[in-house]
């Protein structure tokens, strides 16, 4: 009997690692199909509150473009880009970060609710599943700038590599509406 829960055990351990070394390797394959382009200007742990919170796995990039774009001013500007990439061994951990980030969403509009339709937050998208969070964000002045790697191609590739038809997606634009599919 106690063999055949170790060798649960083991067989549960291993599917975890496997889940978690899946997003590893999507969020690098990621970055490096965008490395021709964009250099990672900041390796940065501003999400340490959620790893507190029972992450396995967490990444956190900001990526600048190599070359000028005009922003919707008119002006040359660079992209920047922000990544977070977050794993947890269980739901309930993922769960509960879900909630703590959703009671920080904006600085100026507080918490996420189902009732909250703007915000004063820069735009991003955010997709969550039962044991991960990816988390992508740019400036309102680059929300616009088109390139092969603009917002509306860079949230296609990340709902298609990270999401399901499960994953809950919270999306703002700049100082806009809040798109919310698959409320949880």
């Amino acid at each position: 009997m106690i063999r055949l829960i170790q060798i649960i055990f083991l067989s549960l351990l291993a599917i975890q690692l496997q889940a978690q070394n899946e997003i590893e390797l999507k969020s690098d394959s990621l970055i490096n199909q965008m490395s021709d382009d964009f250099k990672i200007s900041q390796n940065d742990a501003r999400i340490n509150r959620y790893v507190n919170l029972g992450a396995t796995w967490s990444k956190r990039l900001d990526l600048k473009s190599k070359k000028l774009f005009l922003n919707k001013y008119g002006y040359k500007d660079y992209l920047d880009y922000s990544f977070t990439f977050i794993y947890f061994s269980d739901t309930d951990s993922c769960s509960n970060a879900r909630d703590e980030y959703l009671q920080h969403y904006s600085s100026k509009s507080g918490a996420l609710k189902d009732s909250t339709k703007y915000t004063a937050r820069p735009p991003s998208l955010n997709l969550i599943n039962e044991n991960s969070i990816v988390i992508f964000e740019v400036s309102c002045e680059e929300y616009q700038m088109g390139d092969k790697w603009s917002w509306g191609n860079l949230k296609n590739i990340l709902i298609t590599t990270f999401g399901s038809n499960e994953s809950e997606i919270i999306e703002n634009g700049c100082g806009g509406s809040v798109t919310w599919t698959n409320k949880k």
